[in-house]
């Protein structure tokens, strides 16, 4: 059986880190390679923190930016037109059906001025890991995308629940412990954060969680 390619996952934070330092320098060189680099990771806060310089920063960064999210937007289109040939040849295929709805995530984030536009993606990547769900298997891998979706659509609640299930069954999926503490936070039950960061961090193995944590405890 033929695998699909798989873009970086939703908790790929820590790994834009180093070039988040980059952004972060007043050297100009350094923040254009910065800029550049975001591109590579094809992760979640890769694509927010170049979605960030295209709106705020000076027209040499905006511009550099506005090139790369360009870049990506035909990375985007060619991913989902491929992936939609290989469905009609294999409509049933799991694997297919899971990398189209997270490119559709992906494909979301980058249309921050175009509520139309992200809301039809993420809702496009929703229903696809529903039907994952509900017609092949309930993978803890379609709770952890499904979490995602939701947070981004702002169903703070539903997404709790499915990054419960998943660390109900994998205490140390840091991305999912991560998205748990978020949508928390957004739903004001600060109580919880709490509950939820005294019983994990013991489980969790990542070699920066401490000061991660921090942001969330204070």
């Amino acid at each position: 059986m033929p695998k699909a390619r798989q873009p970086a996952r939703p908790d790929a934070a820590l790994e834009v880190e180093a070039t988040i330092d980059l952004l972060l320098s007043k050297n100009p060189e350094r923040k254009l390679r910065g800029i550049r680099q975001l591109r590579h990771p094809f992760s979640a806060p890769a694509i927010q923190e170049l979605v960030q310089v295209s709106r705020h920063s000076h027209l040499l960064f905006k511009v550099a930016a506005k090139s790369e999210l360009d870049t990506l937007d035909v990375r985007f289109r060619k991913q989902i037109h491929k992936i939609r040939e290989n469905l009609q040849k294999k409509p049933e295929y799991p694997g297919y059906q899971l990398a189209l709805s997270v490119v559709f995530l992906r494909y979301s984030q980058i249309w921050p001025h175009s509520p139309e536009n992200r809301t039809y993606f993420l809702n496009q990547s929703l229903t696809m890991l529903n039907r994952l769900i509900r017609l092949v298997r309930p993978e803890l891998k379609y709770f952890y995308y499904r979490g995602f979706v939701r947070k981004e659509i702002g169903d703070f609640r539903s997404a709790v629940s499915d990054f419960r299930k998943v660390l109900h069954f994998k205490p140390g999926h840091w991305g999912a412990f991560l998205g748990l503490l978020e949508c928390l936070f957004e739903l004001g039950e600060f109580n919880k954060i709490q509950m939820v960061i005294q019983y994990w961090p013991g489980q969790i193995r990542h070699p920066y969680p401490k000061d991660l944590l921090k942001t969330w405890t204070g």
